[in-house]
């Protein structure tokens, strides 16, 4: 939405200053690296969480043979979605294993066009 609106180029590191032609408001734009890297460590969190649970899910069908692969796996789908890591995260069954698998093709251009990629 906002990049059809504001170029995401002046949202570096030096301020820069935009005037809407349609009600004269003034905004002054500037990419603020803490809230970047704040924002790189909650969706670390997030994944680490997943993680744990695909652990959990694994170890549960190696222990109980009749435990359903199908159920976990859709329970880990939910989990990743209530987490809004699915535009980037896919979760896939193999065998009676969870693996999870992540875009970094979607991953770069989700966050590089929100201006919140800390390097």
């Amino acid at each position: 939405m906002w990049g059809q609106f504001i170029q995401m180029e002046l949202f570096a590191t030096e301020v820069a200053e935009v005037k809407s032609l349609k009600d004269g408001v003034r905004y002054i734009l500037r990419r603020n690296p803490v809230r970047a890297a704040e924002m790189a460590e909650v969706r670390q969190s997030k994944v680490a969480s997943l993680k744990k649970h695909v652990e959990k899910a694994n170890c549960d069908l190696t222990e109980h043979l009749r435990a359903k692969a199908e159920v976990r796996l859709r329970r880990a789908e939910q989990q990743c979605k209530m987490l809004k890591l699915s535009s980037w995260v896919s979760l896939q069954l193999v065998g009676r294993s969870l693996q999870i698998s992540m875009d970094e093709v979607a991953f770069y251009a989700m966050f590089s066009r929100l201006g919140s990629i800390s390097t």
